[in-house]
């Protein structure tokens, strides 16, 4: 099954939070998937550049889960990612338990508001510290 996907973004105190969602062919709803990224910089597709390699587990899931009919939303934690050196100013003093949840609210909002999206069929995929913030949501 094809799969398109897109770049898509929300706020959170003032800085945006950045994902890709992949959506598969045909007609909705579909089931969605959030996938909240693990600990320190790790970021949408699960690299982590304090990791050798470059396995990106997280974004073969999500095309594989998409091939299967589900709409998945991954997202970079504002302090990983292609845009963290630009965000970690803003962001001393700034990281808590509350600004993941953040993130991952804005994240579960942004998939849910896509028409083609089952609300009822929501699920959340996490690696390592992702598990802890989809819990505390």
């Amino acid at each position: 099954m094809a799969l398109t996907s897109e770049e898509v973004a929300w706020d959170v105190d003032g800085i945006p939070v950045r994902g890709t969602l992949t959506q598969p062919a045909g007609m909705g709803p579909h089931p969605g998937i959030v996938f909240v990224a693990g600990s320190g910089p790790t970021d949408r597709d699960w690299c982590s550049p304090l990791l050798p390699g470059t396995n990106c587990s997280g974004r073969l899931m999500a095309e594989a889960l998409t091939r299967e009919g589900f709409m998945t939303l991954r997202y970079d934690k504002r302090a990983s990612g292609t845009h963290a050196q630009e965000n970690i100013p803003r962001l001393v003093g700034r990281i808590s338990m509350q600004s993941h949840l953040d993130e991952l609210i804005g994240a579960v909002d942004t998939l849910r508001s896509d028409g083609d999206v089952d609300p009822a069929r929501l699920f959340v995929l996490t690696s390592s510290e992702g598990a802890i913030h989809a819990l505390h949501y």
